[in-house]
Protein backbone atom coordinates (compact mmCIF):
# COMPACT_ATOMS: atom_id res chain seq x y z
CA UNK A 1 0.00 0.00 0.00
CA UNK A 2 3.14 2.45 -0.99
CA UNK A 3 2.16 5.97 -1.76
CA UNK A 4 1.29 6.52 -5.66
CA UNK A 5 3.86 8.04 -7.53
CA UNK A 6 3.83 11.63 -7.90
CA UNK A 7 3.79 14.49 -5.61
CA UNK A 8 0.90 14.56 -2.98
CA UNK A 9 1.17 18.18 -2.54
CA UNK A 10 -0.88 20.80 -4.37
CA UNK A 11 1.31 23.89 -5.12
CA UNK A 12 1.99 26.24 -7.88
CA UNK A 13 0.41 24.90 -11.37
CA UNK A 14 -1.79 22.47 -9.36
CA UNK A 15 -2.86 24.14 -6.44
CA UNK A 16 -4.03 26.90 -9.12
CA UNK A 17 -5.73 24.62 -11.19
CA UNK A 18 -7.62 23.58 -7.95
CA UNK A 19 -9.14 26.84 -7.32
CA UNK A 20 -10.01 27.47 -10.99
CA UNK A 21 -11.94 24.17 -10.81
CA UNK A 22 -13.21 25.16 -7.43
CA UNK A 23 -15.01 28.55 -9.65
CA UNK A 24 -16.35 26.49 -11.93
CA UNK A 25 -18.05 24.01 -9.29
CA UNK A 26 -19.01 27.41 -7.78
CA UNK A 27 -20.43 29.00 -10.73
CA UNK A 28 -22.32 25.87 -12.11
CA UNK A 29 -24.04 25.83 -8.38
CA UNK A 30 -25.27 29.27 -8.26
CA UNK A 31 -26.10 29.56 -11.72
CA UNK A 32 -29.82 29.90 -11.72
CA UNK A 33 -29.98 28.21 -8.32
CA UNK A 34 -33.72 29.77 -8.13
CA UNK A 35 -34.89 29.71 -11.19
CA UNK A 36 -36.10 25.68 -11.12
CA UNK A 37 -39.58 24.79 -9.74
CA UNK A 38 -40.02 22.92 -6.09
CA UNK A 39 -40.04 19.50 -6.74
CA UNK A 40 -41.82 17.02 -4.24
CA UNK A 41 -39.32 16.04 -2.57
CA UNK A 42 -37.94 20.10 -1.65
CA UNK A 43 -41.74 20.21 -0.60
CA UNK A 44 -41.43 17.60 1.86
CA UNK A 45 -38.40 19.95 3.26
CA UNK A 46 -40.32 22.73 3.28
CA UNK A 47 -43.29 20.65 4.89
CA UNK A 48 -40.42 19.92 7.86
CA UNK A 49 -38.91 22.98 8.33
CA UNK A 50 -42.38 24.88 9.01
CA UNK A 51 -44.32 22.25 10.92
CA UNK A 52 -44.16 22.93 14.90
CA UNK A 53 -41.43 20.85 15.94
CA UNK A 54 -42.78 18.02 17.80
CA UNK A 55 -45.01 17.36 14.95
CA UNK A 56 -41.24 16.82 12.96
CA UNK A 57 -39.99 14.62 15.79
CA UNK A 58 -42.73 12.39 15.81
CA UNK A 59 -42.39 11.74 11.77
CA UNK A 60 -39.57 9.01 10.44
CA UNK A 61 -37.39 12.23 9.28
CA UNK A 62 -36.45 12.38 12.82
CA UNK A 63 -34.39 9.49 12.47
CA UNK A 64 -32.21 11.50 9.97
CA UNK A 65 -32.68 14.95 11.66
CA UNK A 66 -29.74 17.22 10.60
CA UNK A 67 -30.31 18.46 7.16
CA UNK A 68 -33.98 19.36 7.97
CA UNK A 69 -32.97 20.49 11.81
CA UNK A 70 -29.82 22.69 10.01
CA UNK A 71 -31.95 24.16 7.85
CA UNK A 72 -34.71 25.02 10.21
CA UNK A 73 -32.51 27.06 12.68
CA UNK A 74 -31.09 29.03 9.66
CA UNK A 75 -34.58 30.20 8.64
CA UNK A 76 -35.53 30.57 12.35
CA UNK A 77 -32.71 32.76 13.06
CA UNK A 78 -33.09 34.77 10.47
CA UNK A 79 -29.65 33.85 8.33
CA UNK A 80 -31.99 32.59 5.43
CA UNK A 81 -34.07 35.71 4.95
CA UNK A 82 -37.31 33.55 3.07
CA UNK A 83 -38.42 30.63 2.44
CA UNK A 84 -38.35 31.06 -1.56
CA UNK A 85 -36.29 28.46 -3.95
CA UNK A 86 -32.52 30.19 -4.12
CA UNK A 87 -32.67 30.52 0.18
CA UNK A 88 -33.98 26.76 0.67
CA UNK A 89 -31.11 25.68 -1.71
CA UNK A 90 -28.54 27.75 -0.81
CA UNK A 91 -27.04 25.66 2.02
CA UNK A 92 -26.72 22.48 0.35
CA UNK A 93 -25.20 24.31 -3.13
CA UNK A 94 -22.12 25.94 -0.57
CA UNK A 95 -22.03 22.01 0.72
CA UNK A 96 -21.72 21.21 -2.84
CA UNK A 97 -19.18 23.39 -4.05
CA UNK A 98 -17.25 22.72 -1.21
CA UNK A 99 -17.26 19.27 -1.87
CA UNK A 100 -15.15 19.56 -5.26
CA UNK A 101 -11.51 20.69 -3.53
CA UNK A 102 -12.37 18.29 -0.50
CA UNK A 103 -12.67 15.04 -3.05
CA UNK A 104 -9.46 16.58 -4.12
CA UNK A 105 -7.52 16.71 -0.80
CA UNK A 106 -8.25 13.67 0.59
CA UNK A 107 -8.23 12.11 -2.89
CA UNK A 108 -4.34 12.59 -3.19
CA UNK A 109 -3.00 9.66 -1.31
CA UNK A 110 -5.87 7.64 -2.95
CA UNK A 111 -5.00 7.68 -6.48
CA UNK A 112 -2.04 10.85 -6.48
CA UNK A 113 -2.23 14.67 -7.25
CA UNK A 114 -3.32 14.67 -10.96
CA UNK A 115 -5.96 12.22 -10.65
CA UNK A 116 -7.17 13.84 -7.60
CA UNK A 117 -7.59 17.20 -9.57
CA UNK A 118 -9.39 15.42 -12.14
CA UNK A 119 -11.58 13.71 -10.08
CA UNK A 120 -12.49 17.17 -8.50
CA UNK A 121 -13.10 18.52 -12.08
CA UNK A 122 -15.35 15.57 -13.06
CA UNK A 123 -17.48 16.47 -9.72
CA UNK A 124 -17.19 19.76 -11.02
CA UNK A 125 -18.72 19.28 -14.36
CA UNK A 126 -21.44 16.18 -12.95
CA UNK A 127 -25.05 16.66 -13.39
CA UNK A 128 -25.95 14.30 -10.69
CA UNK A 129 -23.57 16.04 -8.05
CA UNK A 130 -24.91 19.69 -9.35
CA UNK A 131 -28.63 18.47 -9.51
CA UNK A 132 -28.51 17.67 -6.01
CA UNK A 133 -26.42 21.06 -4.65
CA UNK A 134 -28.85 22.94 -6.04
CA UNK A 135 -31.09 20.95 -4.66
CA UNK A 136 -33.41 21.32 -0.78
CA UNK A 137 -31.97 17.95 0.44
CA UNK A 138 -29.69 16.36 2.49
CA UNK A 139 -28.38 14.41 -0.37
CA UNK A 140 -25.17 16.71 -1.11
CA UNK A 141 -24.36 16.46 2.36
CA UNK A 142 -23.91 12.46 2.04
CA UNK A 143 -21.54 12.77 -0.34
CA UNK A 144 -19.71 15.71 1.42
CA UNK A 145 -19.36 13.83 4.79
CA UNK A 146 -18.84 10.69 3.02
CA UNK A 147 -15.91 12.45 1.74
CA UNK A 148 -15.11 13.16 4.78
CA UNK A 149 -15.61 10.06 6.32
CA UNK A 150 -13.56 7.98 3.79
CA UNK A 151 -10.83 10.03 3.83
CA UNK A 152 -10.12 9.73 7.54
CA UNK A 153 -10.74 6.09 7.60
CA UNK A 154 -8.20 5.76 4.89
CA UNK A 155 -5.56 7.80 6.49
CA UNK A 156 -6.21 5.98 10.19
CA UNK A 157 -5.18 2.98 7.56
CA UNK A 158 -2.14 4.83 6.28
CA UNK A 159 -0.79 6.11 9.45
CA UNK A 160 -2.29 3.04 11.80
CA UNK A 161 -4.07 5.59 14.17
CA UNK A 162 -6.93 4.12 15.75
CA UNK A 163 -8.79 7.11 16.80
CA UNK A 164 -9.02 8.57 13.16
CA UNK A 165 -11.11 5.29 12.78
CA UNK A 166 -13.02 6.24 15.30
CA UNK A 167 -13.74 9.96 13.61
CA UNK A 168 -14.06 7.77 10.67
CA UNK A 169 -17.13 6.18 11.91
CA UNK A 170 -18.75 9.20 14.00
CA UNK A 171 -18.43 10.71 10.03
CA UNK A 172 -20.55 7.41 8.57
CA UNK A 173 -23.10 8.39 11.35
CA UNK A 174 -23.39 11.74 10.94
CA UNK A 175 -23.71 11.30 7.10
CA UNK A 176 -26.59 8.85 7.79
CA UNK A 177 -28.21 11.70 9.95
CA UNK A 178 -27.87 13.57 6.89
CA UNK A 179 -30.11 11.21 5.17
CA UNK A 180 -30.90 7.22 5.82
CA UNK A 181 -28.57 5.76 2.91
CA UNK A 182 -25.59 7.12 3.98
CA UNK A 183 -25.34 4.64 6.49
CA UNK A 184 -23.81 2.36 3.46
CA UNK A 185 -21.18 3.71 4.62
CA UNK A 186 -21.20 1.54 7.32
CA UNK A 187 -20.43 -1.38 5.50
CA UNK A 188 -17.61 -0.41 3.43
CA UNK A 189 -15.34 -0.14 6.23
CA UNK A 190 -16.34 -3.52 7.62
CA UNK A 191 -16.00 -5.13 4.04
CA UNK A 192 -12.38 -3.27 3.27
CA UNK A 193 -10.57 -4.59 5.78
CA UNK A 194 -11.54 -8.31 5.21
CA UNK A 195 -11.49 -8.24 2.05
CA UNK A 196 -7.91 -7.43 2.39
CA UNK A 197 -7.09 -9.62 4.62
CA UNK A 198 -8.80 -12.26 2.30
CA UNK A 199 -6.95 -10.91 -0.84
CA UNK A 200 -3.55 -11.25 0.80
CA UNK A 201 -3.96 -14.83 2.54
CA UNK A 202 -4.97 -15.72 -1.14
CA UNK A 203 -8.50 -16.97 -0.58
CA UNK A 204 -9.90 -15.01 -3.13
CA UNK A 205 -12.74 -17.29 -4.85
CA UNK A 206 -14.53 -16.96 -1.74
CA UNK A 207 -14.08 -13.01 -0.95
CA UNK A 208 -16.72 -11.85 -3.26
CA UNK A 209 -19.19 -14.55 -2.83
CA UNK A 210 -19.17 -14.11 1.68
CA UNK A 211 -19.14 -10.18 1.40
CA UNK A 212 -22.33 -9.97 -1.23
CA UNK A 213 -23.64 -13.19 0.19
CA UNK A 214 -23.89 -11.56 3.57
CA UNK A 215 -24.60 -8.21 2.76
CA UNK A 216 -27.77 -9.96 0.56
CA UNK A 217 -29.32 -11.56 3.56
CA UNK A 218 -28.65 -9.41 6.43
CA UNK A 219 -29.55 -6.14 4.66
CA UNK A 220 -33.55 -7.17 3.93
CA UNK A 221 -33.73 -7.90 7.55
CA UNK A 222 -32.38 -4.64 8.55
CA UNK A 223 -34.74 -2.98 6.54
CA UNK A 224 -38.03 -4.55 7.32
CA UNK A 225 -37.75 -3.47 10.61
CA UNK A 226 -36.10 0.13 10.45
CA UNK A 227 -38.87 2.33 10.89
CA UNK A 228 -37.61 4.95 8.52
CA UNK A 229 -38.25 2.57 5.65
CA UNK A 230 -41.75 1.65 6.85
CA UNK A 231 -43.38 4.29 4.60
CA UNK A 232 -41.22 3.97 2.09
CA UNK A 233 -42.32 0.24 1.74
CA UNK A 234 -45.61 1.48 1.80
CA UNK A 235 -45.12 4.34 -1.29
CA UNK A 236 -42.76 2.28 -3.10
CA UNK A 237 -43.74 -1.59 -2.91
CA UNK A 238 -43.34 -2.82 -6.54
CA UNK A 239 -39.78 -4.43 -6.21
CA UNK A 240 -38.15 -3.87 -9.58
CA UNK A 241 -33.98 -4.95 -10.29
CA UNK A 242 -34.68 -3.41 -13.46
CA UNK A 243 -35.38 0.35 -12.53
CA UNK A 244 -32.43 0.20 -10.59
CA UNK A 245 -30.28 -1.09 -13.85
CA UNK A 246 -32.02 1.53 -15.86
CA UNK A 247 -31.46 4.45 -13.31
CA UNK A 248 -27.83 3.39 -12.15
CA UNK A 249 -27.28 4.02 -15.71
CA UNK A 250 -28.49 7.42 -15.68
CA UNK A 251 -27.01 8.59 -12.67
CA UNK A 252 -23.62 6.94 -12.93
CA UNK A 253 -23.63 7.19 -16.41
CA UNK A 254 -22.05 4.25 -18.64
CA UNK A 255 -18.82 6.04 -19.55
CA UNK A 256 -17.73 6.99 -15.98
CA UNK A 257 -18.36 3.58 -15.07
CA UNK A 258 -16.63 1.91 -17.62
CA UNK A 259 -13.93 4.09 -16.81
CA UNK A 260 -14.09 3.22 -13.17
CA UNK A 261 -14.39 -0.12 -14.03
CA UNK A 262 -10.44 0.45 -15.97
CA UNK A 263 -9.44 2.41 -13.00
CA UNK A 264 -10.06 -0.67 -10.61
CA UNK A 265 -8.18 -3.17 -13.16
CA UNK A 266 -5.39 -0.74 -13.66
CA UNK A 267 -4.61 -0.04 -9.46
CA UNK A 268 -5.05 -3.55 -8.28
CA UNK A 269 -2.27 -4.64 -11.62
CA UNK A 270 0.06 -1.95 -9.56
CA UNK A 271 1.27 -1.48 -6.32
CA UNK A 272 -1.91 0.41 -5.23
CA UNK A 273 -3.77 -2.72 -4.92
CA UNK A 274 -5.04 -1.92 -1.69
CA UNK A 275 -6.48 1.86 -2.78
CA UNK A 276 -7.89 0.21 -5.83
CA UNK A 277 -9.72 -2.76 -3.67
CA UNK A 278 -11.01 0.41 -1.37
CA UNK A 279 -12.17 2.21 -3.52
CA UNK A 280 -13.91 -0.58 -5.37
CA UNK A 281 -15.73 -1.36 -2.14
CA UNK A 282 -16.51 2.17 -1.54
CA UNK A 283 -18.14 1.80 -5.11
CA UNK A 284 -19.72 -1.00 -4.95
CA UNK A 285 -21.15 -1.89 -1.22
CA UNK A 286 -23.65 1.13 -1.32
CA UNK A 287 -24.46 -0.16 -4.78
CA UNK A 288 -25.12 -3.42 -4.15
CA UNK A 289 -27.37 -3.07 -0.90
CA UNK A 290 -29.63 -0.61 -2.82
CA UNK A 291 -29.64 -3.61 -6.01
CA UNK A 292 -30.55 -6.05 -2.85
CA UNK A 293 -33.27 -3.47 -1.34
CA UNK A 294 -34.82 -2.97 -5.22
CA UNK A 295 -35.10 -6.25 -6.31
CA UNK A 296 -36.46 -7.36 -3.27
CA UNK A 297 -38.68 -4.88 -0.75
CA UNK A 298 -39.13 -1.38 -2.75
CA UNK A 299 -39.19 0.31 -6.00
CA UNK A 300 -35.35 1.39 -5.37
CA UNK A 301 -33.79 4.20 -7.78
CA UNK A 302 -30.09 4.64 -8.13
CA UNK A 303 -30.02 8.01 -6.39
CA UNK A 304 -29.92 6.47 -3.01
CA UNK A 305 -26.57 5.09 -3.61
CA UNK A 306 -25.19 8.55 -3.86
CA UNK A 307 -22.43 8.47 -0.99
CA UNK A 308 -20.87 6.23 -3.81
CA UNK A 309 -20.26 8.39 -6.39
CA UNK A 310 -17.11 10.82 -5.14
CA UNK A 311 -15.76 6.49 -5.37
CA UNK A 312 -16.48 6.68 -9.29
CA UNK A 313 -14.91 10.22 -9.61
CA UNK A 314 -11.80 9.05 -8.29
CA UNK A 315 -11.58 5.86 -10.25
CA UNK A 316 -12.81 7.27 -12.96
CA UNK A 317 -9.69 9.93 -12.70
CA UNK A 318 -7.17 7.40 -11.80
CA UNK A 319 -8.45 5.24 -15.03
CA UNK A 320 -7.79 8.98 -17.29
CA UNK A 321 -4.09 9.51 -15.86
CA UNK A 322 -2.78 6.33 -16.20
CA UNK A 323 -4.04 5.19 -19.43
CA UNK A 324 -2.58 8.72 -20.07
CA UNK A 325 0.39 7.99 -18.89
CA UNK A 326 0.45 4.65 -20.19
CA UNK A 327 -0.13 5.78 -23.91
CA UNK A 328 2.93 8.88 -23.55
CA UNK A 329 5.04 5.95 -22.64
CA UNK A 330 4.84 4.10 -26.28
CA UNK A 331 5.21 7.28 -28.24
CA UNK A 332 9.04 7.30 -29.48
CA UNK A 333 8.81 11.39 -29.49
CA UNK A 334 9.14 13.21 -26.22
CA UNK A 335 7.97 16.76 -26.78
CA UNK A 336 5.94 18.57 -24.07
CA UNK A 337 3.28 19.45 -26.59
CA UNK A 338 2.77 16.17 -28.29
CA UNK A 339 2.23 14.71 -24.84
CA UNK A 340 -0.56 16.71 -24.05
CA UNK A 341 -3.41 15.24 -26.18
CA UNK A 342 -3.03 11.51 -25.50
CA UNK A 343 -3.09 12.83 -21.91
CA UNK A 344 -6.32 14.31 -22.39
CA UNK A 345 -7.88 11.65 -24.35
CA UNK A 346 -9.92 9.56 -22.13
CA UNK A 347 -10.88 13.05 -19.03
CA UNK A 348 -12.03 15.17 -22.47
CA UNK A 349 -14.41 11.94 -23.48
CA UNK A 350 -15.86 12.13 -19.71
CA UNK A 351 -15.59 15.40 -19.23
CA UNK A 352 -17.62 16.30 -22.43
CA UNK A 353 -19.92 13.21 -21.68
CA UNK A 354 -20.94 15.39 -18.25
CA UNK A 355 -20.73 18.57 -20.09
CA UNK A 356 -23.37 17.74 -22.86
CA UNK A 357 -25.71 16.77 -20.50
CA UNK A 358 -25.26 19.95 -18.34
CA UNK A 359 -25.95 21.98 -21.13
CA UNK A 360 -29.17 20.24 -21.50
CA UNK A 361 -30.13 20.37 -17.30
CA UNK A 362 -29.91 24.57 -17.77
CA UNK A 363 -32.10 25.19 -20.68
CA UNK A 364 -34.60 22.54 -21.79
CA UNK A 365 -34.55 20.30 -19.03
CA UNK A 366 -35.32 23.42 -16.65
CA UNK A 367 -32.57 22.09 -13.88
CA UNK A 368 -34.31 18.16 -14.20
CA UNK A 369 -37.57 19.36 -12.86
CA UNK A 370 -41.16 19.37 -13.82
CA UNK A 371 -42.35 23.41 -14.03
CA UNK A 372 -44.41 23.40 -11.02
CA UNK A 373 -43.77 26.99 -10.10
CA UNK A 374 -44.77 27.95 -13.79
CA UNK A 375 -48.54 26.23 -13.45
CA UNK A 376 -48.80 27.72 -10.07
CA UNK A 377 -48.85 30.97 -11.89
CA UNK A 378 -51.04 29.60 -14.72
CA UNK A 379 -53.72 28.29 -12.14
CA UNK A 380 -53.97 31.78 -10.22
CA UNK A 381 -53.90 33.79 -13.24
CA UNK A 382 -57.16 31.43 -14.83
CA UNK A 383 -58.46 31.81 -11.44
CA UNK A 384 -58.51 35.77 -11.74
CA UNK A 385 -59.05 36.33 -7.86
CA UNK A 386 -61.97 33.30 -7.14
CA UNK A 387 -61.63 30.56 -4.78
CA UNK A 388 -60.50 27.83 -6.55
CA UNK A 389 -59.76 24.01 -6.08
CA UNK A 390 -56.49 22.00 -7.75
CA UNK A 391 -56.16 18.11 -7.87
CA UNK A 392 -53.25 17.17 -8.60
CA UNK A 393 -50.72 14.21 -8.46
CA UNK A 394 -48.19 16.63 -6.82
CA UNK A 395 -49.65 17.98 -3.98
CA UNK A 396 -46.90 18.80 -1.84
CA UNK A 397 -45.19 21.21 -4.88
CA UNK A 398 -48.74 23.27 -5.05
CA UNK A 399 -48.89 23.78 -1.21
CA UNK A 400 -45.86 25.38 -1.51
CA UNK A 401 -46.40 27.95 -4.27
CA UNK A 402 -50.16 28.42 -3.75
CA UNK A 403 -50.77 27.81 0.06
CA UNK A 404 -46.88 29.29 1.52
CA UNK A 405 -48.29 29.12 5.28
CA UNK A 406 -49.98 26.01 4.94
CA UNK A 407 -47.95 24.04 7.73
CA UNK A 408 -46.98 27.26 9.76
CA UNK A 409 -49.75 27.58 13.07
CA UNK A 410 -49.81 31.85 12.29
CA UNK A 411 -53.18 33.35 13.32
CA UNK A 412 -52.77 36.31 11.83
CA UNK A 413 -51.97 34.49 8.12
CA UNK A 414 -54.38 35.60 5.62
CA UNK A 415 -57.11 32.40 4.47
CA UNK A 416 -55.72 31.23 1.24
CA UNK A 417 -57.62 31.19 -1.99
CA UNK A 418 -56.99 27.79 -3.23
CA UNK A 419 -57.43 24.60 -1.88
CA UNK A 420 -54.81 22.02 -2.97
CA UNK A 421 -55.62 18.32 -2.73
CA UNK A 422 -53.92 15.45 -3.69
CA UNK A 423 -55.09 12.32 -6.27
CA UNK A 424 -54.39 9.12 -4.80
CA UNK A 425 -55.11 5.96 -5.84
CA UNK A 426 -57.17 5.55 -2.50
CA UNK A 427 -59.36 8.18 -3.10
CA UNK A 428 -59.93 7.01 -6.41
CA UNK A 429 -61.04 3.79 -5.11
CA UNK A 430 -63.27 5.74 -2.71
CA UNK A 431 -66.50 5.19 -4.64
CA UNK A 432 -65.73 1.14 -5.40
CA UNK A 433 -68.60 -1.35 -3.66
CA UNK A 434 -66.93 -2.30 0.03
CA UNK A 435 -69.08 -5.61 -1.54
CA UNK A 436 -66.83 -6.50 -4.12
CA UNK A 437 -63.78 -5.70 -2.53
CA UNK A 438 -61.18 -8.70 -2.00
CA UNK A 439 -61.01 -10.32 1.40
CA UNK A 440 -58.13 -8.06 2.51
CA UNK A 441 -59.86 -4.46 1.20
CA UNK A 442 -57.69 -4.51 -1.79
CA UNK A 443 -59.47 -3.80 -5.29
CA UNK A 444 -59.95 -6.75 -7.69
CA UNK A 445 -58.04 -5.90 -11.11
CA UNK A 446 -59.37 -3.58 -13.05
CA UNK A 447 -61.46 -2.66 -10.09
CA UNK A 448 -61.21 1.32 -10.97
CA UNK A 449 -62.31 0.89 -14.15
CA UNK A 450 -65.57 -0.28 -12.96
CA UNK A 451 -66.33 2.52 -11.15
CA UNK A 452 -63.68 4.34 -8.20
CA UNK A 453 -62.69 7.07 -11.01
CA UNK A 454 -66.07 7.96 -12.32
CA UNK A 455 -67.57 8.26 -8.74
CA UNK A 456 -64.19 10.73 -7.87
CA UNK A 457 -64.48 12.91 -10.78
CA UNK A 458 -68.45 13.59 -10.12
CA UNK A 459 -67.74 14.15 -6.79
CA UNK A 460 -64.96 17.25 -7.58
CA UNK A 461 -67.55 18.15 -10.00
CA UNK A 462 -70.39 18.26 -7.31
CA UNK A 463 -68.19 20.03 -4.71
CA UNK A 464 -67.03 22.63 -7.18
CA UNK A 465 -70.50 23.30 -8.18
CA UNK A 466 -71.78 23.43 -4.68
CA UNK A 467 -68.93 25.56 -3.55
CA UNK A 468 -68.95 27.84 -6.54
CA UNK A 469 -65.27 27.22 -6.89
CA UNK A 470 -63.05 26.60 -9.64
CA UNK A 471 -61.18 23.33 -10.26
CA UNK A 472 -58.38 22.14 -11.95
CA UNK A 473 -56.42 19.26 -13.05
CA UNK A 474 -52.46 19.29 -12.68
CA UNK A 475 -51.21 15.81 -13.61
CA UNK A 476 -48.22 14.22 -15.46
CA UNK A 477 -48.94 11.05 -17.38
CA UNK A 478 -46.44 8.67 -15.71
CA UNK A 479 -47.73 8.95 -12.42
CA UNK A 480 -51.21 9.78 -13.00
CA UNK A 481 -50.71 6.04 -14.92
CA UNK A 482 -49.64 4.94 -10.99
CA UNK A 483 -52.72 6.03 -9.86
CA UNK A 484 -54.89 5.30 -12.38
CA UNK A 485 -53.62 2.23 -14.64
CA UNK A 486 -57.11 1.47 -15.93
CA UNK A 487 -56.91 5.23 -17.64
CA UNK A 488 -60.23 6.17 -16.69
CA UNK A 489 -59.45 9.76 -15.08
CA UNK A 490 -57.48 10.62 -17.71
CA UNK A 491 -60.20 9.92 -20.76
CA UNK A 492 -62.69 11.98 -17.98
CA UNK A 493 -59.89 14.96 -18.02
CA UNK A 494 -59.72 14.85 -21.97
CA UNK A 495 -63.63 14.52 -22.68
CA UNK A 496 -65.05 16.49 -20.08
CA UNK A 497 -62.48 19.26 -19.49
CA UNK A 498 -60.62 21.84 -21.20
CA UNK A 499 -56.50 22.08 -21.30
CA UNK A 500 -55.51 25.12 -20.39
CA UNK A 501 -51.57 24.80 -21.04
CA UNK A 502 -49.05 22.34 -21.47
CA UNK A 503 -45.56 22.43 -19.56
CA UNK A 504 -43.23 20.42 -21.27
CA UNK A 505 -40.12 18.84 -19.64
CA UNK A 506 -38.04 15.61 -19.52
CA UNK A 507 -35.92 14.17 -17.27
CA UNK A 508 -33.41 11.67 -19.21
CA UNK A 509 -35.79 9.75 -20.16
CA UNK A 510 -38.62 10.16 -17.90
CA UNK A 511 -41.32 12.61 -19.43
CA UNK A 512 -42.10 14.67 -16.62
CA UNK A 513 -44.54 17.26 -18.88
CA UNK A 514 -47.10 18.89 -16.70
CA UNK A 515 -50.85 19.11 -17.95
CA UNK A 516 -53.35 21.60 -16.83
CA UNK A 517 -57.21 20.78 -16.76
CA UNK A 518 -59.68 23.44 -16.15
CA UNK A 519 -63.03 21.34 -14.86
CA UNK A 520 -65.35 23.53 -16.62
CA UNK A 521 -65.00 24.58 -20.40
CA UNK A 522 -66.66 27.55 -20.15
Amino acid sequence: MGAPSGELTFRGNSLLGLLLITLLAIVLRLWQLGDWSIWVDEAHTWRDITLPLDSFLDSERAWYPLSFLGLRALVESHVLPSLDAYWLRLPFAIFGMASVPLLAWYGRSLVGRRAALTAALFLAVNPWHIYFSQNARGYVLVAFFAILSAGCYWQSIQRGQVWLRVIALGLAVLTGACHITGLALLPIFIAFPVLSHWQRTGHRVWIWLIALGGIGIVLPIIIWFFPPFLSFQRAKSEASIMHFVHTSLFYFRPSMLCAALAGVWLMIRTRMQGRGLFLLCWLLVPMFAVGVLGSTFVKATARYAFCALPALMLLAASASVRLGESLVAGLSYRSVRSRIVPMLVLPMILFLDMASYDYLYFTSQHGDRARWGESAALIQQAAKGQPYLVYSINEPSLQYYLCPDHFRAQKQAPKPTGTVVGIHDWELARGYPSQLKNADGSLPPGALSSGGCRSYFAAVEQDAVQHKRAAFFVITLPEIHEKDPSGVLLKHLQEECRLLQVLPCWVGPKDETIYIFSLFRR
